[in-house]
């Protein structure tokens, strides 16, 4: 009888959105390893169609995705780099056998983009990158002195490695082999500019310390808790310091404009804490 009923596609459709929105329903459904994989492939398939359709409709995105890998193929070479530099040094003077020898060449020619026989693949564009990469280019180009970015960039593939879990502070130093004050820079350039380029929030819990969410609720509540601290400093300031100001001088036009404006942040502030 059913069978009969969903063989319109329409009706197929209306029947199951209305029993999988019974949670009973689905959660027995989702235990069938056919109906499951069948359900992510849908989800899958509309996630790429939206892209898709996004991609044709504002054709900025394409360059922000191509900013992305961008950086992110930056941050890569930054880690492959600074994991050489703390490995190396520790291998010297130990002896390595042939097998051994030889997998580390076909590691090496791997990352370097050379056939084992030490000659290059050359790519078909003469403008491709790839011509120039190797572990003596890459040196080439990070011979000055590292700054914020370069933090940023190891702080922001710890945590792209380390999701969905946090790091804190001690665990990306270790991740980075960075010291203290080098992670605080990382972090602090990624809230004020790697947060936005890649379009990765990044919040801060005291149990879990720094991580990318994918969860929008995990962002609001940073964000409440964030401007809970700012009205409560903000408040401590006014009764501490602008009250009195005011009391004592009535008069004075600074501390007069000073108590109008708050009085509208404050009230702002408490409603984003709600």
């Amino acid at each position: 009888m059913v069978q009969e009923l969903t063989r319109d596609e329409e009706v197929a459709k209306a029947v199951t959105t209305d029993l999988l929105r019974r949670p009973e329903v689905a959660r027995e459904t989702m235990r069938d390893d056919t109906a499951r994989f069948l359900v992510n492939r849908a989800q899958f398939d509309n996630s790429a169609q939206v892209r898709e359709t996004i991609r044709e409709r504002t054709p900025a995105v394409r360059k922000i995705e191509h900013t992305i890998e961008y950086l992110d193929l930056v941050g890569s070479c930054h880690q492959y780099v600074a994991t050489l530099g703390r490995l190396v040094p520790r291998l010297r003077g130990q002896e390595f056998t042939e097998d051994e020898r030889e997998t580390v060449r076909r590691g090496i020619a791997k990352a370097c983009g050379r056939r084992p026989n030490g000659w290059r693949r050359r790519s078909t564009t003469a403008s491709s990158p790839w011509t120039s990469s190797s572990p003596s280019s890459l040196r080439a180009s990070n011979r000055g002195p590292p700054g914020p970015r370069h933090y940023g960039d190891l702080v922001r593939v710890s945590l792209m490695e380390a999701r969905p879990a946090g790091l804190k502070t001690r665990q990306l130093v270790a991740a980075t082999r960075l010291k203290k004050s080098q992670v605080a820079r990382g972090i602090r350039h990624l809230r004020d500019v790697g947060a936005a380029e890649h379009l990765t929030p990044i919040i801060r819990r005291r149990r879990d310390g720094y991580m990318f969410s994918e969860d929008p609720a995990d962002w609001i509540e940073y964000e409440k808790k964030q401007f809970q601290q700012i009205l409560g400093r903000l408040t401590r300031m006014i009764t501490g310091t602008l009250d009195p100001h005011l009391a004592r001088y009535p008069d004075d036009e600074w501390a007069q404009l000073a108590a109008a404006q708050l009085t509208g942040v404050r009230a702002t502030l408490a409603q984003l804490t709600r």
